[in-house]
């Protein structure tokens, strides 16, 4: 997950999304690609902040979305870690199964002893595909390497047209 920085280290860098091979075509295909504005260390205070309107907040909202990854503080007093302290996701929510939500609220990767950060793109510096157009070429798992901006930018390849 988003373990590897600290919350003050995200501001400025650069996170880019990508499909499974299957849904890319057989390859990697780029999704989206961020830079990140702010950082957050819990949903109680990404929920508080004045970075998200009202509208994209109640459109991420996990207790109305199935897809929602954001968590509404049950009070303004909370264990920001405790998934006691949100209302719990939408009955069909895709995290809900075995309580994986959890997870979201307080996840912890192996080794490191800081929450994952919850962080919010620069909306000049988001860019969003719905059709498979840039590939990276190799191979992509979970730790992957993580390459500066400008390595990224010319790993990519353009889909070929036929």
């Amino acid at each position: 997950m988003r373990t590897f920085l600290t919350v003050e280290m995200w501001q400025d860098q650069w996170v880019a999304g990508f499909t499974g091979k299957l849904a890319g075509e057989g390859r990697n295909a780029l999704v989206y690609l961020m830079k990140v504005s702010e950082a957050f260390e819990s949903h109680f205070d990404l929920w508080f902040s004045d970075v998200l309107s009202d509208v994209t907040r109640q459109a991420k909202v996990a207790h109305l979305t199935p897809l929602g990854d954001l968590f509404q503080p049950n009070k303004r007093r909370i264990n920001p870690f405790d998934p006691q302290s949100y209302t719990r996701p939408v009955r069909n929510h895709s995290h809900r199964k075995n309580s994986e939500w959890h997870k979201d609220i307080c996840y912890e990767g192996s080794g490191i002893d800081r929450p994952a950060a919850l962080l919010v793109g620069d909306m000049h510096y988001s860019f969003l595909w719905d059709k498979p157009m840039l590939h990276y070429p190799q191979q992509l798992h979970r730790g992957q390497r993580k390459n500066a901006i400008g390595e990224l930018l010319t790993s990519l390849q353009e889909k070929e047209t036929r």
